[in-house]
């Protein structure tokens, strides 16, 4: 796999991956316009995502799906807390109508009035819709985890700040987000790499010009106490995530954390599922989640149990950071977890739309990893490492545990 990060004359960041055999190709086009900037607007980011699929200057709605589909393709974007993406896959000659569209959504986007207040409604419901999935946990996990960092911000919005949202401040957001110092363009598939710079050169090449504008560094206070909320609902059972915050992308105390995830919640083998599910059988369900952004991270355990038996989970999970603080792993266990590593990030470089995916949140946030060096970054850890990194960040006296169900 041969690829090229280069830079257009407009300051816009273009990675192109050659995959030869392939027959499809994809293309991302990322910009740094998450819910962290959202402002005093929760949900401003996302609702500017689904206006860009509202119509451009020349294209009605459903053009924007028809001049795709009608390929065998599909386009489709993504708000995360660091960036909005959109995407197109197609069939490998179809990549210059696909980097049309794509320009086209990007760079002349409708933001009309009409579709502004209809798109309005939509949100709306989905804001309402998810108030009875398990991704309130999470929103509800991060509000508690950081008290100041952006990142705690709700990728849906609220809705108060859709309702205060108007036509004004979504156009200041396009104009001050959708920039080329912000933004990043992958493409990768069986495209000789000149042919792929050419192509985004004429899409992209007048594209508006303007600085990267990287998060503000945030004065988040030391978490030194347990933190938590419950939200009561009528089921018969409890979910709970129980977490602590880390470190971001460019800290290398994430190779070590990325172990202890593993290592705790590494499928039927970890410990946890080992030791709460078949041991103790406390838990219908139970794993471990994380999230590393540019400058933070978490890492917690998630896990579905009776309401009357959240309490021993609780201090189950507590128990088993105490042991690895105490007596870290065994050789075994981190030769498991390096090669469930491997095999696992194998299986996300298969595809190209998976490949351009890795590697434009990698270039737009930090810098890219190759496969051979991520791999090189895993097994560099060693036991020591990951028992200092528990000791570091695995604190019983601060975390942050939510709930959702009865109790």
């Amino acid at each position: 796999m041969e690829y090229q990060h280069t830079k257009l004359e407009n300051g816009l960041r273009l990675i192109t991956i050659h995959r030869p055999g392939t027959r499809t190709v994809a293309a991302r086009f990322y910009v740094r316009a998450g819910s962290r900037f959202d402002g005093g607007y929760p949900g401003l980011a996302h609702f500017t995502e689904h206006m860009l699929f509202e119509g451009t200057t020349s294209r009605a709605p459903r053009d924007i799906y028809t001049t795709i589909e009608a390929r065998g393709g599909e386009i489709n974007a993504h708000t995360s807390r660091e960036y909005i993406s959109v995407h197109t896959l197609t069939l490998t000659d179809d990549l210059p109508l696909a980097l049309d569209l794509l320009g086209d959504i990007i760079l002349n986007p409708g933001l009309s009035d009409e579709s502004f207040q209809e798109e309005k409604l939509v949100v709306l419901n989905e804001i309402q819709g998810a108030r009875d999935q398990s991704g309130v946990l999470y929103d509800l996990f991060l509000q508690n985890l950081w008290l100041q960092n952006p990142l705690r911000n709700p990728i849906l919005g609220t809705v108060e700040g859709l309702r205060d949202l108007d036509v004004a401040t979504l156009h200041g957001f396009y104009k001050n987000r959708f920039v080329s110092g912000n933004a990043l363009l992958v493409i990768c598939g069986d495209v000789p790499l000149e042919e792929m710079l050419r192509l985004a050169k004429k899409t992209f090449d007048d594209s508006p010009t303007g600085i990267e504008q990287p998060p503000e560094p945030v004065d988040e206070p030391a978490l030194t106490e347990p933190r938590g909320t419950h939200v009561e609902k009528d089921i018969h059972r409890t979910h709970m995530l129980l977490g602590v915050p880390t470190v971001g992308l460019k800290h290398p105390g994430r190779s070590a954390l990325k172990v202890i995830e593993l290592i705790l919640g590494m499928g039927g083998s970890g410990r946890l599922y080992q030791r709460l599910r078949e041991e103790l059988g406390l838990v219908y369900a139970i794993n471990t989640v994380s999230s590393v952004y540019e400058d933070a991270g978490f890492l917690g355990v998630r896990a579905v149990c009776a309401p009357e038996n959240l309490t021993a989970v609780q201090d189950a999970i507590l128990d088993e950071w105490a042991d690895l603080r105490e007596s870290g792993i065994s050789k075994g266990e981190l030769a498991a977890a390096k090669g469930n590593y491997t095999g696992t990030l194998t299986r996300r470089f298969e595809t190209n739309l998976s490949v351009a995916g890795i590697f434009g949140i990698e270039g737009l946030l930090y810098q890219v990893e190759p496969f051979e060096q991520a791999i090189a970054r895993i097994n560099g850890v060693t036991r020591g490492g990951v028992q200092e990194a528990a000791q570091r960040y695995l604190n019983e006296d601060g975390y942050v545990l939510v709930t959702m169900g009865s109790r």
